[in-house]
């Protein structure tokens, strides 16, 4: 699952521009488990050293709240008596 286009910042391929120029993104994209798109690694101890750690964890965040919003009745009561 990918998020839609508008959901994403118009500062991506700066983002992306500024990861590859970095020394360690040949060993980090070989090492490291991320599959874009879904905010999940394949490594379960995704290390906070990893090139792509807190873009892999912003991703995941953005799915969360994604689909937070489309299943209210998965909510706390809380949260959903302060929407209306």
């Amino acid at each position: 699952m990918s998020l839609p286009a508008s959901d994403l910042s118009s500062g991506t391929s700066l983002r992306a521009a500024e990861l590859a120029a970095d020394p360690e993104a040949e060993h980090w994209a070989c090492a490291c488990g991320w599959v874009p798109g879904t905010g999940h690694c394949r490594k379960r101890d995704c290390s906070p050293e990893c090139l792509f750690h807190s873009q892999r964890e912003t991703e995941a965040g953005q799915i969360l709240r994604h689909r937070r919003r489309r299943r209210p009745a998965q909510q706390s009561f809380a949260e959903r008596a302060g929407r209306r």
